[in-house]
């Protein structure tokens, strides 16, 4: 009855690549990698087979990266998110592929659209016909209709925002570490351990539920905090945080 653990099994040699992102319902994954014409999209089967440059995804920065992918239209339209930051051309872009019949081996239409201009989205949610993303450079999350418009402010963490911060205790001293060297580094570490600083955040993944209340749950990397909310950014409640 013990468990089984399997050996490592190289699927890809993708060289360089980066963003890696899992898209379940297709079993796809997909990472940006150096191409022939710079930083492209690609994509393959779990298994490794169709290892291949996403069409039209290609002459990107480097920091380019796969957010979300959808699956719809029982099996006949996909659209791929992407996040464009590149030097004056901050964007959310889209590829959306049709196919006349979900058996179809190859799109029937391919085309690539300009969702959101001038924001390059940390992570994105597609869920009951909007977009939910997080904006660290902003500190913030938005909703935006599938098309970009109609956008709406949910959460900004750059102002003091009422949001329910966890007990943050100083962290614990390491075993044999040296005491501060000078009565002024004392002072400081006690006032720290009676009054830390307000942690700064930086919000990074999120998710959208639309069954169910508090369906909206973000990560915040630098409070060290996740936190969830009503879809239309109301009723915050605190989920899990880091003791220091």
């Amino acid at each position: 009855g013990g468990a089984h653990i399997g050996t490592a099994e190289p699927l890809l040699e993708p060289g360089v690549a980066r963003a890696l992102y899992l898209h379940r319902p297709t079993a796809r994954l997909y990472w940006t990698a150096h191409g022939s014409h710079g930083w492209a999209v690609r994509r393959a089967y779990l298994d490794g087979e169709v290892d291949e440059e996403v069409p039209h995804l290609n002459g990107l920065s480097p920091h380019a990266r796969v957010l979300c992918a959808t699956i719809g239209g029982n099996g006949t339209l996909s659209v791929v998110y992407v996040a464009v930051a590149t030097p004056g051309n901050a964007s959310l872009v889209a590829l959306v592929e049709r196919k006349n019949s979900s058996a179809d081996a190859s799109p029937a239409e391919v085309s690539v659209r300009t969702i959101l201009k001038k924001v390059a989205p940390t992570a994105l949610a597609v869920a009951g016909g909007y977009l939910y993303f997080t904006l660290a450079v902003n500190q913030q999350i938005r909703r935006c209709e599938l098309d970009g418009t109609r956008c709406a402010l949910l959460h900004s963490f750059a102002d003091a925002e009422d949001l329910p911060w966890a007990p943050r205790q100083p962290p614990p001293p390491a075993d044999g570490a040296a005491p501060p060297a000078d009565a002024a580094a004392v002072a400081l570490a006690e006032r720290h351990a009676l009054h830390p600083p307000p942690p700064r955040s930086v919000v990074g993944g999120v998710a959208a539920d639309r069954v169910g209340a508090r369906g909206l749950v973000w990560a915040d990397g630098g409070a060290r905090r996740v936190l969830r909310s009503d879809l239309n950014g109301s009723g915050v409640e605190l989920l899990w945080w880091a003791p220091y």
